[in-house]
């Protein structure tokens, strides 16, 4: 076996930060007739996903996030009991494990696809349409 590259292999194996250890999926995803980016997004076309865990939730974070479609028209909220008097840093956290944006959310914040929202230590979340 010859010690050269195939013409097949990438010159480049090294993995990025973002990317180390994840595989490469082709997903189908639904298509709108609207365009998922814009903020403009009807609450119909929009598909919001809730995902919680108790105490220990961060460690299982961690592993669903990579997973997830990351260009499909679904929004990600994250329901974890984090205690009031502490500042989270779960978004940072849980922002090297996806491509996708993570944010802490915001009162009146209006739902955007590709996009993960952790719910603020202390609070509950309410969604009415496709706003937080």
């Amino acid at each position: 076996m010859s010690p050269e590259k195939s013409k097949n292999q990438s010159k480049n194996t090294k993995p990025t930060s973002k990317t180390a250890g994840k595989k490469s999926k082709t997903l189908k995803t639904r298509k709108s007739s609207t365009n998922a980016k814009t903020a403009g997004l009807e609450a119909d076309d929009l598909i919001v996903v809730g995902i919680g865990a108790s105490a220990g939730g961060l460690e299982a974070y961690k592993h669903v996030l990579p997973g997830l479609p990351t260009n499909a028209n679904m929004a990600f909220v994250i329901v974890q009991h984090l205690d009031p008097k502490h500042r989270s840093m779960m978004a940072s956290l849980l922002d090297l494990h996806t491509n996708m944006s993570v944010l802490e959310i915001a009162d009146g914040q209006l739902l955007k696809t590709n996009t993960v929202y952790i719910t603020p230590p202390g609070r509950d979340v309410k969604i009415d349409g496709n706003v937080l």
